[in-house]
């Protein structure tokens, strides 16, 4: 596992995701298999990397057997681990690495071969900590800054079709009528409250924009049925006007 600081006499034994140094590879095992001390009679499981071809499976097994002598070992796909992670059949797998990005497919856990010996190069984290420190420089960031920043949870990777904030522009037609009668907001969903309604001033009443009519009635009855929304929308004023004429008819009669 490389580090954001690399030390100039270091020895990687995997690049992009390729095994280049079987001996550091297999001394790394050891290291890994001494640390965890597992018992006798303990099977091994490995997570290989999708680009591991299958004479790299079968050197990875013969050395396990050889060396550590488990009951049992088997070597499974990381892509088919995130899919039984999260209990699904059919998935597009992203894995993001270091200095590369992994996509396969998969459907009813059968992985597609095509194109999985050739990672995706420079589209790892650490081009995303290089993008970072060239942003940045001119603010007297490290590297090791931007790989904090970049860990941190003000750090966010839109997607490429996704407007910044304060740049989007209000829709020219209202998406959402109901919205737009109740808080002036122009549809619902992110990126919608954007009106003045919206905005903490008053909520728009029926009339003109909005699909109670083009006008707000006088009357707030019409034909015998009491307009509840309208005496709400009317206000105090014309709630008592209303009240008071109710409170006529009645003596009236």
């Amino acid at each position: 596992m490389r580090t954001s600081t690399r030390t100039k006499n270091a020895v990687w034994p995997m690049v992009r995701g390729q095994i280049v140094n079987w001996s550091c590879f297999f001394a790394l095992l050891s290291y890994v298999h001494g640390r965890l001390s597992p018992h006798l009679h303990s099977p091994i499981l490995l997570v290989a990397e999708p680009c591991w071809t299958v004479k790299d499976h079968e050197k990875i097994t013969q050395f396990v057997f050889e060396k550590f002598k488990p009951p049992g070992f088997v070597i499974v796909d990381s892509a088919l681990v995130s899919l039984w992670a999260y209990s699904v059949v059919n998935a597009c797998v992203v894995d993001v690495g270091y200095d590369k990005v992994d996509v396969t497919a998969i459907a009813d856990f059968s992985i597609s071969l095509a194109g999985r010996g050739v990672a995706i190069r420079n589209c790892g984290g650490d081009a995303m900590t290089r993008q970072l420190l060239k942003m940045l420089a001119g603010k007297g960031f490290t590297k090791d800054m931007c790989e904090q920043l970049k860990r941190s949870s003000i750090c966010e990777i839109p997607p490429p079709d996704a407007k910044l904030p304060g740049l989007s522009e209000a829709p020219d037609e209202v998406i959402n009528p109901a919205d737009a009668t109740s808080t002036g907001a122009l549809g619902s969903g992110p990126g919608q409250r954007v009106s003045a309604g919206a905005l903490g001033e008053s909520p728009l009443v029926p009339g003109p924009g909005t699909q109670v009519g083009d006008g707000a009635k006088d009357d707030i009855e019409s034909d015998g049925v009491l307009d509840v929304a309208g005496i709400v929308a009317a206000g105090n004023k014309k709630m008592e006007e209303f009240l008071a004429r109710k409170e006529k008819e009645k003596q009236r009669r």
